[in-house]
Order: structure tokens, then sequence, then C-alpha cells
């Protein structure tokens, strides 16, 4: 006499038919919500970490003393970039608008920790510019001399 001890039927399929819709429901509703999380990493406001920069620029031996002068004077560390899903502000930490004039922007994520922001600019056309991330802070290639400024997250 074989003992058949595995659950069958009607209570057997409805059980598994339950858990087969509570599975799908779950990859519906938390599948877009882990997405979102993932791509929220640059929205918030940035400083300019003046540290952080000037390492880079005293990096790059090609930038004229006169220049590396300017730039270790209080020149990097005001700045403030803050961004939205489609637009982003700019201002200086002792100087934030009541109400801040955001600018239109396509914000894409290219890479896991990259974003590209494409703007148009009244002086300088068409811009494009590519943020990398890394611990709460991101990195832009900035001047001539194409060393990188650095802003971390300050909310």
């Amino acid at each position: 006499m074989v003992l058949n001890i595995m659950p069958s039927g009607p209570t057997y399929l409805n059980f598994y038919t339950c858990m087969k819709y509570i599975y799908v429901l779950l990859f519906v509703f938390i599948a877009p919500i882990a997405i979102a999380q993932q791509q929220d990493f640059y929205i918030g406001a940035f400083q300019s970490n003046e540290e952080m920069t000037l390492k880079s620029m005293e990096a790059m031996t090609v930038i004229p003393e006169a220049e590396r002068k300017n730039y270790r004077d209080n020149f990097f560390g005001e700045l403030v970039n803050e961004f939205r899903y489609d637009a982003f502000t700019t201002y200086f930490s002792n100087k934030k608008p009541e109400s801040p004039n955001f600018i239109n922007a396509d914000i894409s994520v290219i890479a896991e920790n990259t974003i590209r922001i494409k703007y148009f600019h009244q002086q300088r056309g068409d811009v494009v510019r590519e943020l990398k991330f890394e611990n709460d802070c991101y990195s832009i290639l900035v001047t001539v001399w194409q060393f990188k400024e650095y802003f971390c997250r300050i909310k």
C-alpha cells in the first residue's frame, strides 16, 4: 500500500493558485518601487566640495600655478545644484532663493551611477553634461583643464 502524503483536491489547488496570484501582485507592485529607488540617487541638493575638488585639481600637472592659486582661494565649495526628475537649479549656498528657478532638462540614467543632463542655455545653446555618482557625491569635469569638481549631498 502506498501512502500519499501530498495534498490533493480543491484545497490544494486553491492554495497554490492563490500563492501564484500573490507572487504576481508582489512583482507588479514591488518591482516599480525598487526600480524607482535605484533611479532616485540623483534627486536632491548637492554642494560643491572644495577639498575633493582641489585634490583633483592638484593632480593635474598641466595647470599653471597662477590659475591654481585662483582656484585655491575659495573658488570652490559654495555652489549648490539641486535636482528633480526633470529639472535642476543652481545657486550659492549663502544665497538660496526663496523660489528657485528650475531649468527644464532631459535627465536620464545612462549607467548604474551616471546620469546625462540635456538642457538649453541661452548663451551656450544645447548643453549635455554627464555626472558620475559615488558615495553620495558626484563629479563633473570642469574648466579647460578638465579636472573634476565634486558635489556632495546636503539634504
